[in-house]
């Protein structure tokens, strides 16, 4: 496989596992919150992930230092996965989502810049496309505009900020920590600790973890999708160089997520949507041309 096509299959499978997660996670948080989501999301993808590097019989020989790496980028991924959660949990998400999905663009630019990345002409010319495509499709122009002069406006601006420019420089790190390293088993233990990470905060602040037995299906949906997001996106750093193309591409995850709604919950894609769509799916066209 060349190496723009590994970057593609990565960023593209992140994108399509983050978005089918959210949608599958729509039912679980609005009953179960989501601390406990994101926490049984964690757990079901780590069983998953030691399946697979179980089959794949592939096992980590890294030294002390690499160990130590590996779990700062769990503890990290968990906590900033929470920041990012009590940012939304406090203000309006009009206001606060287009912050969060700005990390694509910020870890692509990183990504380029940090590892000197050589970028076709129509990649130079796509990823700015895909950037602005993300941008609209998150941010609705008359509600933000609501939003802001309402009271509490800026009210979970700095979690989210926090959380976007963290999860940024974690999509770079990673890029880097996986490039020639087997990416399976990395990324167990990756999760691993993530998850203990997420399940320790949240028994530390009482937040409870039990769950309805009729939603264990749902949660198990969203934790298999959410591994098979970082399994594509640590697949796509792993075999690609172009870390950049790969975090860009993971950042679109809304498209998968509008596009089921409006298949199995007749939600309705409103014009500005629709646009969004077509500048993204544009951008990646420009980028496949590669």
């Amino acid at each position: 496989m060349s190496n723009l096509s590994a970057a593609l299959l990565g960023g593209s499978g992140a994108m399509l596992g983050w978005g089918l997660s959210d949608f599958f996670a729509k039912r679980t948080i609005d009953e179960v919150g989501d601390v406990a989501t994101l926490a049984w999301g964690q757990l079901v993808g780590c069983v998953l992930l030691a399946i697979g590097a179980s089959a794949s019989g592939k096992r980590l020989s890294y030294s002390a230092a690499h160990w130590l790496e590996l779990a700062a980028f769990g503890v990290i991924s968990g906590w900033s996965y929470l920041v990012l959660y009590r940012g939304f949990a406090k203000g309006q998400v009009s206001v606060l989502s287009p912050i969060f999905a700005s990390y694509a663009g910020v870890a692509a630019l990183g990504a380029a810049v940090a590892f000197g990345e050589h970028l076709p002409a129509f990649v130079i010319a796509g990823m700015p496309v895909i950037f602005i495509g993300i941008l609209v499709m998150v941010a609705d122009p008359a509600d933000l505009r609501h939003s802001l002069r309402g009271p509490g406006a800026a009210a979970g601006v700095g979690d989210v900020l926090l959380a976007m420019l963290v999860f940024s420089g974690w999509l770079v790190l990673w890029d880097h920590f996986l490039r020639s390293r087997s990416w399976l088993p990395a990324t167990l233990v990756m999760r691993g600790v993530a998850a203990v990470t997420v399940i320790a905060i949240a028994i530390a602040s009482g937040r409870s973890l039990r769950v309805a037995r009729r939603l264990w299906l749902p949660l198990a949906a969203v934790g298999a999708c959410d591994v098979g997001a970082y399994s594509a996106l640590s697949y796509g750093f792993s075999h690609s160089t172009l870390g950049s193309v790969v975090a860009l591409l993971s950042g679109a995850f809304s498209l998968p997520t509008l596009v089921l709604a409006r298949i199995f919950l007749k939600e309705r894609l409103t014009a500005r949507q629709g646009l969004a769509a077509a500048v993204i799916i544009g951008g990646v066209a420009l980028v496949a041309a590669a």
